[in-house]
């Protein structure tokens, strides 16, 4: 592929597409975040409007793999990113996706209101779509929020959304118990407790978006994992015995009396977890 550039560093992706591109004039910047840009960009040769995603390797690579697995759902009836195609550019994968609107964060932000519960109904039928056909291919999402939830054109389709970012995505078959998945705030009980992982754990993120978009706040407004649990607790009372007996995770948040260790478990009072989500990142659409 003939590429024209000004300069770019060889660590970091942090090259302006300033340029022609393969074939792409730079429209502006949409984001930045821990694995790469996202740029808005038209293609020269058929004047369509499209976003660039510059990441890392071996982010690009898993992220590619996911994305290739996803080639044989309609995205458009799934409610899915278009995935168009990739090339490499100075060790960096770019992929190039549909271009969409805004994502759910933003819109909230931008409107400075919680969404009416008919607004939120359209747009969690639209996602409960898009987790089934996830399901049907033996795919996990695993980063279910309001970031990667996009309109797809507001003005035009109100409320109509698609899923994007399959950066952390998953084949169900390599969800091992005890492994750490989702955002803390969207975080579903069986990561916390390290119980047996499936699709469900999309569903619980789902759930907290929804909540999160009718009140315009976090459902789980908690500063650490061990917060995160005893908000769970409080709000739906305390997981089946069984499950506390089989969770990896159980003994961090829950404790037995000692002196009677076939009573009921307990929430622990004391916190073994660093204070303190880390800062939200800086980015746009498309962009983890």
């Amino acid at each position: 592929m003939g590429l024209q550039r000004r300069k770019h560093r060889e660590r970091e992706p942090n090259y302006k597409l300033i340029y022609t591109l393969n074939g792409y004039s730079l429209v502006n910047p949409l984001g930045t975040g821990a694995f790469g840009k996202v740029h808005k960009c038209v293609s020269v040769e058929t004047k369509q409007t499209v976003a660039l995603k510059s990441v890392k390797r071996w982010t690009g690579e898993k992220e590619v793999a996911m994305l290739e697995k996803l080639r044989t759902l309609d995205k458009d009836t799934a409610n899915l990113i278009k995935f168009n195609r990739h090339f490499e550019f100075a060790g960096f994968l770019t992929l190039e996706f549909e271009m969409l609107d805004m994502d759910l964060h933003q819109f909230v932000k931008c409107f400075s209101r919680p969404l009416q519960l008919c607004e939120v109904q359209v747009i969690v039928q639209q996602m409960l779509v898009a987790l089934s056909a996830l399901k049907s291919v033996r795919v996990v999402h695993t980063d279910i929020k309001p970031d990667n939830i996009m309109l797809i054109n507001h003005e035009q389709l109100p409320f109509k959304v698609k899923l994007i970012d399959f950066g952390l995505a998953h084949s169900t078959s390599d969800m091992s118990i005890g492994s750490k998945h989702q955002a803390t705030l969207y975080r579903a009980p069986e990561v916390l407790l390290g119980l047996p992982l499936h699709e469900g754990v999309d569903m619980w993120s789902l759930g907290c978006v929804a909540a999160f978009l009718y009140l315009g706040k976090h459902l789980y407004p908690s500063r650490c994992e061990h917060e995160r649990v005893r908000d769970t607790v409080q709000l739906h009372g305390l997981p089946g015995e069984h499950l506390l007996n089989s969770g990896v995770y159980t003994k961090q948040y829950f404790k037995k009396d000692e002196e009677f260790p076939s009573s009921s478990w307990r929430i622990n009072e004391t916190c073994r977890c660093p204070k303190g989500l880390p800062k939200r990142r800086t980015h746009g659409p498309y962009q983890r």
